[in-house]
């Protein structure tokens, strides 16, 4: 029997304020926490300082504002440069929006482009290591959901945006893998209601590969990808070379090879698993560490 969970969740119609403060509590969020604006709390219980935020984004000391609006400011005024979005990501993104209805509604609610960018007023001040020239759209912050505040070392933002842990898009595109095989109509119904919301043409039968598709747009940046590249035994193919280069975004636009990794990418028999903690190895001398790391002495 199938439990219907559309009396109490469904999709917002609206993906342009998908993540942000006025979907709080909102139709679509199936588990969240909520982060109280309230000066009281303890800064740093995680209420109110957003670390993942100021960690995503381009560094702020590499950059130069000068339109300042609630639509274009977010980490970057005091951002790390972390977590960025990779020219690879953006491109599938837009020939997959092109092959399925040509809408590039959902690619552009979740990532901008340096084009984009200076046209809001930002040009670059240095070069930026780490950044191909996109930005994660979908995480900035916006004026009435921030407080900038100065302490601790310097200029800190206090978020007042709940964090999603899962979406309903989340849970239709898992049912509709679930359902793949012994109900496709019901997996395709799923998988139809996430690409009509993205404005992209709907299926008469999905496969697998179409979920792994959608799956890695509509989620983008919310921390579903490498669980699922694991789950699917598509990390090595999709993540063997990641990281082995470095980009580096350049004052005049272009990007280059700012310095290379050998040691970098997906290593195939290792990173399927994270290591077994040490203090567990030294506990337990009956132990076997996981292929491919050191076991304690």
């Amino acid at each position: 029997m199938r439990l219907s969970l559309t009396q109490k969740y469904q999709l917002i119609d609206d993906t342009k304020y998908l993540l942000k403060i006025q979907q709080n509590f909102s139709s679509e969020n199936v588990l969240e926490r909520n982060r109280v604006n309230n000066t009281a709390f303890d800064l740093w219980d995680g209420n109110m300082y957003d670390y993942a935020g100021v960690s995503r984004g381009w560094r702020n000391d590499c950059l130069n504002w000068t339109n300042r609006t609630g639509e274009v400011l977010n980490e970057m005024q005091s951002g790390y440069g972390l977590a960025n979005p990779r020219k690879s990501l953006y491109d599938a993104f837009k020939a997959y929006d092109a092959a399925n209805g040509g809408s590039d509604y959902r690619l552009d609610n979740s990532i901008k482009p340096l084009s984009w960018l200076q046209a809001n007023g930002l040009t670059i001040a240095k070069q930026n290591y780490g950044q191909e020239g996109y930005w994660n759209y979908k995480h900035r912050f916006l004026l009435n959901e921030m407080t900038e505040n100065y302490g601790f070392g310097g200029w800190n933002i206090w978020v007042h945006i709940n964090w999603r842990a899962m979406r309903y898009s989340e849970v239709l595109l898992l049912a509709a893998e679930a359902n793949l095989t012994s109900n496709n109509a019901l997996a395709t119904a799923d998988f139809n209601l996430v690409r009509s919301r993205a404005k992209l043409n709907t299926v008469g039968a999905v496969t697998l590969d179409m979920i792994k598709q959608e799956k890695r747009f509509e989620l983008c940046f919310e921390g579903c990808r490498w669980l699922d590249l694991i789950r699917w035994g598509d990390a090595y193919t999709v993540l063997k070379d990641q990281g082995k280069q470095i980009i580096v975004l350049n004052v005049d636009g272009t990007t280059s090879v700012g310095g290379t990794h050998a040691d970098g990418g997906f290593k195939q028999s290792k990173n399927e698993l994270l290591p077994i903690p040490e203090t567990e190895m030294l506990l337990n001398k009956n132990m076997v560490q996981n292929t491919g790391w050191v076991a304690a002495e």
